[in-house]
């Protein structure tokens, strides 16, 4: 029971940071940082889908 709060909690952060990065990557000018962005993002969307 508490795997699955924590689990559940753990997701959500992870949604949360994507969300930020996917809304950075689209203010920022640099193209550096945009494909830097875009690693990360696909980093992070691994993590919630929990792939390792």
């Amino acid at each position: 029971m508490l795997t699955t709060i924590i689990t559940i909690l753990y997701l959500a952060l992870i949604a949360i940071i994507c969300i930020m990065v996917v809304i950075y990557v689209y203010k920022t000018e640099k193209i550096t940082e945009k494909i830097t962005g875009a690693i990360i993002l696909i980093l992070f969307i691994l993590r919630l889908l929990l792939i390792k």
